[in-house]
């Protein structure tokens, strides 16, 4: 039997709960997606493909190393970078992780290490500003505190945008959430 995960952030509810919504790309999907086995999750493909915005989660606090989420989507047509998932310091504004989307309809877990800034106040946030009709939406699944067996880890993805530099902390775990 798996192990409970602490969920941090999810769309169980069926609705988009207390998350602040901009533009009119979100909104909840029920569409069965391989990888997510939860009965809501959100996507910014629920009103077009050429929709854009963002969606941001309430304020909280960081309280475990790694912060894993189940994340769909795509960064569009050349890997345009224009869709994708941070982590914001609420404080300052400062974002302090970016991850892109897998590029798959399938769900998979993405995983950040956040040692450096545990007892932080942030919010997550998920935006999808590619207005193309074609590989141009992003979805969620939940958000939760988790560990990362590193032996299990098969990709690293650039951390910071344009620094060319592969950081540990911001992880794609095996298939299989």
């Amino acid at each position: 039997m798996a192990a409970e995960k602490n969920i941090i952030l999810d769309f169980n509810a069926g609705n988009l709960g207390q998350w602040t919504v901009e533009g009119n790309a979100f909104g909840i999907s029920t569409r069965q997606r391989y990888g997510l086995n939860d009965k809501f999750h959100i996507e910014s493909l629920t009103n077009g493909e050429s929709a854009t915005g963002r969606i941001v989660s309430v304020p909280f606090q960081l309280k475990g190393p790694v912060i894993s989420f189940t994340a769909n989507g795509w960064e569009g047509h050349g890997n345009n970078r224009r869709n994708g998932y941070l982590l914001r310091r609420v404080a300052d504004g400062k974002i302090l992780r970016t991850a892109p989307p897998p590029n798959a309809d399938k769900f998979v877990k993405l995983s950040w290490v956040l040692t450096d800034c545990q007892n932080e106040t942030v919010v997550f946030e998920v935006y999808d500003n590619d207005t193309e009709a074609g590989y141009a939406w992003v979805g969620l699944g939940a958000v939760y505190y988790d560990t990362v067996d590193r032996t299990k880890i098969y990709h690293a993805i650039v951390a910071v945008e344009g620094s060319g530099e592969q950081s540990p902390d911001v992880i794609v775990a095996e298939a299989g959430i």
